[in-house]
């Protein structure tokens, strides 16, 4: 009497030997979680471009500022501040309308 694999259909003539072959479908599944791990790869270094992008955007912007309080100006202090203040903001209402952080 042969047997059958329920999953491959692949016929053998002892149930010792459909006990022990290996699937096809398993290398599926491992070629599945291969696929799932280079996408969590993708989503982290996506990640990280995004939050260096926002670095730099917000060195640029906040450059004149910095150097302005390290010479002793006392009103950049407050420039600075300002402008921090209005990029946390920005960030805020861009998350709460749902989308990813933009910076």
């Amino acid at each position: 009497m042969s047997h059958r694999c329920d999953d491959c259909e692949e016929k053998f003539e002892t149930l010792t030997s459909l006990r022990l072959h290996d699937c096809p479908e398993a290398d599926d599944e491992d070629d599945w979680e291969q696929e799932r791990e280079e996408h969590l790869r993708q989503i982290r270094k996506l990640e990280r471009e995004e939050n260096e992008a926002a670095k730099r955007a917000a060195s640029t912007e906040l450059t004149d500022a910095i150097e302005g309080t390290e010479t002793g100006d006392d009103t950049a202090v407050y420039e600075l501040l300002a402008h921090y203040e209005r990029h946390l903001t920005e960030v805020y209402l861009y998350r709460r309308q749902g989308n990813s952080p933009c910076v």
